[in-house]
């Protein structure tokens, strides 16, 4: 409690100085077995400090961030997908990674330097070489001024990139036109756990709804087989709808980082126009999620399922329910 009330009091600072600032952090300098082992303490050292001196950067010592990580997923926050970007970024304004490995040839050393946007995994590699053995600090000094200039690179690029939410996609793309009544019922499961709520159909009920249709929750007894056998068997009112949206998602558990638990998760959907069940469109995608808990993980893989495949599958749909 005592360390969480530091971290809560430290947070507002942390915040405000990690909006004026970019902000890395180095997690890892490995080295090679014919060099010294503590070669990689005085290798981070040494970069923390080089780019520390630069006013743009704001540098995060591996050991603050593990603490600080520590204490937040204590307090039940949650990182993102496994594959594998974290919601570091979002809790910290982290958004570059950085991590090398020193290793020697002959008389030479040399140490790689990996870049990763936090974001966007994109990566940028580069090596230095130095023909002292045992002067890390040309090493450091030659790998610090490529960091900036592919952290440069790498920002450069991100402010022209930006990821939209697809609810404002479709909203944009259907504005002014005449849309279908659907409705959705997608039966998901948890493996060994059960899942409270369908985080998958309520993603996509959300983001249609925002998108401009008319969203109706579709309730039924029936649950093994839906999504082959269509509607034919559903018990429900369909009075009003146009289009019924169908699904299966599952989730399960992938692996434990520390106190840190990821899940994968499979979701397959597919729009029937009500009529004669034409297939409008279907579509299939496999995400991930990590959090403290593993139902919320669970959940949270099939959230990003469901918004991930919304723009194609909805777009895909639309195109052949006009051609009706």
């Amino acid at each position: 409690m005592k360390h969480l009330l530091i971290l809560m009091a430290l947070l507002p600072s942390l915040i405000f100085a990690y909006a004026e600032k970019t902000v890395v952090s180095i997690i890892n300098v490995e080295v090679s077995k014919k060099i010294s082992s503590s070669a990689g303490a005085e290798i981070e050292e040494l970069l923390n400090a080089f780019l520390s001196v630069n006013d743009e950067l704001l540098v995060v010592e591996r050991k603050k961030l593990e603490d600080l990580l520590k204490e937040q997923a204590s307090s039940e926050a949650g990182f993102m997908d496994e594959e594998s970007r974290v919601k570091v970024q979002k809790l910290y304004g982290v958004k570059y990674f950085i991590s090398a490995k020193l290793f020697s040839v002959g008389s030479k050393m040399y140490l790689t330097t990996n870049v990763i946007d936090v974001e966007t995994s994109e990566k940028k590699t580069f090596m230095v070489k130095t023909s002292a053995r045992g002067d890390y600090s040309d090493l450091a000094e030659q790998s610090g001024e490529k960091l900036l200039l592919a952290i440069d690179d790498l920002s450069s690029k991100q402010k022209v990139v930006k990821l939209e939410d697809p609810r404002d996609i479709l909203k944009a793309k259907f504005k002014g036109q005449e849309l279908p009544t659907v409705a959705i019922f997608i039966e998901e499961q948890h493996v060994a756990q059960a899942v409270i709520d369908p985080a998958a159909q309520t993603e996509l009920m959300d983001i249609m709804k925002q998108a401009g249709f008319v969203v109706k929750e579709y309730k039924s007894s029936i649950k093994s087989d839906l999504f082959e056998d269509g509607i034919k068997e559903i018990k429900a009112d369909l009075k009003d709808v146009d289009i019924i949206i169908l699904g299966e998602g599952i989730s399960q558990f992938a692996l434990r980082r520390g106190e840190l638990i990821s899940c994968k998760a499979r979701l397959e959907i597919k729009a029937l126009q009500k009529n004669n069940e034409k297939v409008l469109a279907i579509k299939s995608l496999t995400s991930s999620g990590v959090d403290v808990s593993e139902a919320i993980a669970g959940k949270e893989a099939l959230q990003n399922c469901a918004n991930n495949l919304a723009v194609k599958f909805i777009s895909e749909m639309m195109e052949t329910w006009k051609e009706k």
